[in-house]
C-alpha cells in the first residue's frame, strides 16, 4: 500500500512537470491583445528573457525521459525546448533594415575608431566579473539640469537626471543620448531597469543623460516635451565640460518616454511644445530612438480599452478633442527634416499598437527621412527591462542601438 502511494505521488509530480513544461512552451506563443498574455505577462517575459535557458532545460527533460518510456515528458520537453530555441534564433537573426535607411554600404559609413570601440565594449560586457571586469563609468546621480519657479512661490522645482560618463582611460566618442523613461505619462522615474545597457554605452565612449521629468497630474504634455527639451538645451550648454559634440545628441525613450522623445525630435521649433523659457534656444536632435513609443495616440487610446492615462492626459477621447490627438502625435509631424530615427517594438506587444508603429515607418521612409525598424517575434512591451543582461531581444536590440548611435558619428 505505502508503495503504491509513493508511485501515485511520483506518476502526479512527474504530470505537474509535465504540465508545468508544457506550459512554459506554450508562453512563447501567447499572442498580442488577448487576456491571458496580460494575465500571463510576468510569466511570459521570464520565459522569453530565459528563452536560452527554457530550450536547454526543454532538450534535456527530453533526453532524461527517452529511457522511461514516457512519451508525455518526452514530448513536452522537446516541444517547450523547440518553442524556446526557436524564438531565440528568431529574434537574435531579425533583420533591422539599416540599407534600407542608409544603404548597403552602411557599415562603411561608421568611424573606423568607434568601430574598433564597440567591438571591444562588447567583448568587456560578455567576461565575467570575476575575470576581467568591465570598466565602471562615471555616474553621477541627482544632478539638476532647470529650475522651475513655482507660481505664487519664491521656490523652485528643480528637475534632475543621472549622467553617466565614459570610464576613465575611454575616450569620449562625442555624442550624447537623452532617455526618457516610461510609465503611462503619470508613473515610475529615472534609473528603472536601464543600467545595464547605460554601462553598455558608456563602455563605448558615449555619454547618457537619464532625466527625470514631470508627470501627469503636476504638468501636461507640453509640459512633459518641454522638460526633455530643457534636458537637450542643458546638454548643449554643458557639452565641452562632458566632451560631448552639440551637433551629436540623440533623444530616446521607452513606452511614453519614448514617444516623448519621438515628439520632442520632430518639433524642435514647435510654439505648443517650446515653453516661454527655451524661447530662441536651440533643441534640436542628431536622432531620436524609440522603444516601443507612441506614435499615433488616437490608436494608442483605442488598443487599450477604456485607456485612462491617455485620456486624462489629452483632456478627453479622441472623438472629443481629435485636434489634441493630432497635434499630440508624432506620426503627424513626419515630415522629410525628420532626423534619422530608430524604431524598436515586439509584435506581442499588448499596449502599443504593432500596425501604427509600422505605419510609422512607412511614412518615414515616404518622406525621404532615414528610419530603421527593428521588430521582434513574440515579444513583449518592455521587453529590454527585464533581465537585459540575457535576454535575447534586449541584446538584440542593444546590438541595434550600437549601430544607429555609431552611424550617427558619421
Amino acid at each position: 500500500m505505502q508503495t503504491s502511494n509513493s508511485q501515485k505521488r511520483q506518476d502526479l509530480a512527474a504530470w505537474l512537470s509535465t504540465l508545468l513544461t508544457l506550459g512554459t512552451g506554450a508562453l512563447f506563443l501567447v499572442k498580442t491583445g488577448s487576456p491571458l498574455n496580460r494575465s500571463l505577462y510576468v510569466a511570459k517575459m521570464l520565459a522569453t528573457a530565459l528563452s536560452p535557458l527554457v530550450a536547454l532545460l526543454g532538450i534535456a527533460r527530453m533526453l532524461r525521459d527517452m529511457d522511461s518510456g514516457r512519451r508525455a515528458p518526452q514530448i513536452a520537453g522537446g516541444a517547450s525546448g523547440a518553442l524556446a530555441l526557436l524564438y531565440t534564433w528568431r529574434v537574435l537573426t531579425q533583420q533591422t533594415g539599416f540599407e534600407q535607411a542608409f544603404g548597403p554600404h552602411w557599415r562603411d559609413q561608421i568611424p573606423p575608431a568607434q568601430a574598433a570601440r564597440t567591438r571591444r565594449a562588447r567583448w568587456l560586457w560578455y567576461l565575467p566579473q570575476g575575470i576581467s571586469p568591465a570598466p565602471k563609468p562615471r555616474w553621477t546621480r541627482d544632478v539638476i539640469y532647470w529650475k522651475l519657479p513655482l507660481p505664487e512661490s519664491d521656490t523652485v522645482r528643480p528637475l534632475l537626471c543621472d549622467v553617466w560618463q565614459p570610464p576613465k582611460g575611454v575616450k569620449p566618442s562625442g555624442l550624447a543620448l537623452v532617455y526618457c523613461h516610461g510609465g503611462s505619462w503619470r508613473y515610475l522615474n529615472k534609473d528603472i531597469g536601464t543600467r545595464p545597457i547605460f554601462r553598455y554605452l558608456a563602455a563605448q565612449g558615449h555619454v547618457v543623460m537619464d532625466i527625470a521629468y514631470r508627470l501627469w497630474p503636476e504638468t501636461d504634455l507640453y509640459g512633459m516635451v518641454g522638460d526633455v527639451k530643457r534636458a537637450i538645451v542643458w546638454l548643449k550648454a554643458n557639452a565641452r565640460r562632458l566632451g560631448v559634440d552639440p551637433a551629436r545628441i540623440v533623444v530616446s525613450g521607452g513606452s511614453a518616454g519614448g514617444h516623448l522623445a519621438l515628439l520632442t525630435a520632430y518639433t524642435p521649433h514647435h510654439p505648443a511644445f517650446t515653453p516661454d523659457d527655451l524661447c530662441g534656444a536651440d533643441a534640436s536632435v542628431r536622432a531620436v530612438v524609440s522603444f516601443y513609443g507612441a506614435v499615433d495616440m488616437r490608436t494608442t487610446y483605442y488598443n487599450v480599452p477604456g485607456n485612462p492615462e491617455i485620456g486624462l492626459l489629452l483632456g478627453g477621447s479622441p472623438d472629443e478633442v481629435p485636434d489634441i490627438y493630432a497635434l499630440a502625435s508624432p506620426i503627424e509631424h513626419v515630415r522629410p527634416h525628420c532626423p534619422p530615427t530608430l524604431l524598436i517594438q515586439g509584435t506581442h506587444d499588448w499596449y502599443m499598437p504593432l500596425e501604427s508603429t509600422r505605419a510609422m515607418h512607412r511614412k518615414l521612409l515616404e518622406a525621404g527621412a532615414p528610419a530603421v525598424y527593428a521588430e521582434f517575434p513574440q515579444t513583449d512591451h518592455a521587453f529590454d527591462l527585464v533581465l537585459p543582461r540575457y535576454a535575447p531581444a534586449a541584446r538584440a536590440a542593444r546590438r541595434a542601438v550600437e549601430r544607429f548611435l555609431a552611424l550617427m558619428l558619421a
